[in-house]
């Protein structure tokens, strides 16, 4: 113990005893802040996708307490939350992306959705594109059913 002590009071010993209690306060610090800040998965849930009705681009928003639906767009027009997806070409290909598509229902339009994109039909619970699938049909096509 008589080691330890007069270690302690030696130059030496106090820059150690100073740099381990730093050390410690630095640690004490970005323990509580990860342990009293939400989460990656919190504020990953919070950000959605939403349609810009004016341009139907996709856009971010961070959803918070007492939102509203529609949000404001970057177009100024209404912004709602997509529905479906599409992943078709318009000519019957799958596409390397997804397209995000708000359904005629949510915006209270009459009749069959189609994608602003390929212009194939997109139903709700929209199976997925694969190669060896036949495409929905286009406007074209379904109109001529």
């Amino acid at each position: 113990m008589n080691g330890i002590r007069e270690f302690l009071q030696s130059t030496m010993g106090k820059t150690v005893a100073s740099a381990l209690v730093v050390a410690v306060i630095i640690a004490s610090f970005f323990f509580m802040r990860s342990s009293l800040s939400y989460s990656e998965g919190i504020q990953s849930s919070r950000t959605r996708t939403f349609v810009d009705t004016g341009t139907n681009l996709p856009f971010q928003v961070e959803v918070k307490e007492g939102m509203t639906i529609p949000v404001k767009a970057p177009s100024g027009q209404d912004g709602y939350e997509f529905d479906e997806t599409c992943s078709w070409t318009k000519d019957g290909h799958v596409s390397d992306h997804a397209t995000y598509v708000l359904m005629n229902k949510t915006l209270r339009k009459p009749g069959p959705t189609f994608c602003p994109e390929c212009g194939r039909l997109v139903v709700e619970n929209n199976p997925p594109a694969a190669e060896g699938v036949k495409p929905p049909p286009t406007k074209a096509e379904y109109g001529a059913r």
